[in-house]
């Protein structure tokens, strides 16, 4: 195979009946197409599947092509005209998604010679290369008309990087901090207000303690003291009157 600077990656899905045949004949002939294209084969192109073609669009090729055996020649029933309208669907799909469908390709041939098989690949191949040359063009940097000393209108290419610059010279302003007020600015934070009593408590207040009660085991030494007393006197009353009588006799 002949490999090409240019060439895109291109991956065929080949049913692996007449379609794998003229591949193998291909390469047997000593065919040349382009290297960059990966051959594929599947037991039936009904087995392609729309989901199986939209992974393959998402990866690496550039475009994806399908081969399938003619018309009235499937070993398998209608796997080719099944596989057209699973081909016709994911392409109404890719328009959908904003992509060229004709970056899926599909074949329907029983030819096995190999020079066909590979002028099927070198062509697809041309037509992918022409959608990227026009999906790179779209891709260029705009111009935009500037203005020379002399007043003149020229084209000058605006970089991605100037254009990243601008943006973070003409982005959002920051935000300035809110100013603080005269009082606020005096005073600092204001002190918070003491609570204000409710009415029952502004009337009487805290409770005062009451005094505890002496119980009666508390109260009977001081009784007994008193009673020593009353006692002490009633003697010293007697021991008197006792003298006093001696003494007049």
């Amino acid at each position: 195979m002949v490999s090409r600077s240019g060439d895109p990656n291109i991956l065929a899905l080949v049913c692996a009946w007449h379609p794998l045949t003229a591949a193998d004949n291909a390469g047997e002939d000593g065919c040349t197409y382009s290297a960059k294209a990966t051959v594929v084969a599947v037991e039936c192109a009904g087995r392609v599947t729309t989901a199986a073609l939209l992974k393959a669009l998402a990866g690496r090729p550039d475009g994806v092509l399908v081969a399938a055996c003619g018309r009235g020649d499937c070993h398998y029933s209608n796997g080719n005209e099944s596989c057209e309208k699973v081909v016709e669907e994911t392409r109404e799909i890719m328009r959908v998604a904003g992509i060229d469908p004709a970056r899926l390709g599909f074949d329907l041939s029983s030819d096995v010679d190999g020079r066909r098989f590979a002028s099927l690949i070198d062509g697809f191949s041309e037509d992918i290369s022409k959608l990227n040359g026009r999906a790179a063009g779209r891709a260029r940097a705009v111009r935009k008309p500037a203005r020379t000393r002399s007043g003149k209108r020229t084209t000058k290419r605006v970089s991605p990087k100037k254009k990243v610059a601008t943006k973070r010279a003409t982005g959002r302003k920051k935000v300035t901090p809110k100013k603080k007020t005269a009082a606020k600015r005096a005073t600092g934070r204001k002190k918070a207000a003491p609570k204000k009593k409710t009415a029952a408590k502004r009337a009487t207040g805290r409770k005062k303690a009451t005094p505890k009660k002496t119980t009666a085991a508390k109260r009977a030494p001081s009784t007994r003291k008193t009673a020593k007393r009353a006692t002490a006197k009633k003697k010293s009353a007697t021991k008197s009157r006792r003298a006093k009588s001696t003494g007049r006799k």
